[in-house]
């Protein structure tokens, strides 16, 4: 998260165009309060034109999917599930 926020990856908004950008959206809330930390540093914006900037989009949602993953995983083994 912290890799992808110094990239100056695209952090995406709920004002969403597409399917994509809602996924990414949805991945990028995952992170939590961490959303919040990154939106509050980006304030040139994403710099998507460059390398760096398009991994740490990437960077961003994977980390919000992981986090997501691991709620999940925890919440099936609390209820005996786990497999």
């Amino acid at each position: 998260m912290i890799l992808g926020a110094e990239m100056r990856g695209n952090l995406f908004n709920s004002a969403a165009n597409d399917a994509f950008d809602s996924l990414g959206y949805l991945a990028d809330l995952g992170t939590g309060t961490f959303y919040l930390l990154a939106k509050s540093l980006e304030t040139n914006g994403a710099d998507v034109s460059h390398a760096g900037g398009d991994y740490g989009t990437r960077f961003l949602a994977t980390a919000g999917v992981l986090n997501l993953l691991a709620a999940l995983h925890a919440y099936e083994a609390a209820r005996g599930r786990k497999a």
